[in-house]
């Protein structure tokens, strides 16, 4: 999707153990910054609703016209192939939520291995290497700098928010 600035969403609430076959949430909608509505899902596989405020309704509508110019949103491949949906309002928002859930995904992921594990990109791949010990992690570092050389990228040896650059880049890839 194009990057678009224009639709937002403010107080997302994201309820995962309630999400099933869709993300359950909800969240104010913005449009130029101003609040022009609500949006939901109950995460049972329906379609998000979006309901616009009350004295709103040519914000809303200018909001979905804006939406609707937008290029192609991909939703994924299929069969190694890019899988594209015309852009509306609602499909934008369910792609901010998306975002916004992997966003949260890989900060909880990235807590749990950052300086705990040895993370470790080699050929574009993210491996993660457990330790139980300081001198076992010491002995891994050693070892997996002698075997792969200088091309290797030990995330620990970054700092915080380079190492989560590259997490993040990588941990879907």
């Amino acid at each position: 999707m194009n990057t678009q600035t224009r639709i937002k969403l403010k107080g997302l609430k994201i309820y995962t153990g309630m999400s099933q076959e869709t993300v359950c949430f909800n969240a104010t909608i913005l449009f130029d910054g101003l609040s022009i509505g609500t949006a939901e899902n109950d995460g049972h596989g329906g379609e998000t609703c979006a309901y616009f405020e009350s004295g709103k309704k040519d914000l809303f509508t200018q909001a979905e016209s804006y939406a609707k110019g937008l290029l192609p949103i991909c939703l994924g491949e299929h069969n190694g192939k890019p899988y594209f949906t015309d852009a509306n309002l609602i499909e934008v928002i369910d792609h901010l939520v998306g975002v916004e859930e992997r966003n949260r995904k890989t900060k909880s992921s990235f807590k749990r291995v950052y300086r705990k594990k040895i993370c470790v990109l080699r050929d574009s791949r993210l491996w993660v290497v457990g330790y139980k010990t300081q001198a076992q992690y010491a002995s891994y570092i050693a070892q997996i700098k002698k075997e792969h050389g200088p091309d290797i990228v030990i995330l620990d040896d970054l700092e915080h928010d380079e190492a989560f650059e590259l997490y993040s880049k990588h941990l879907y890839a």
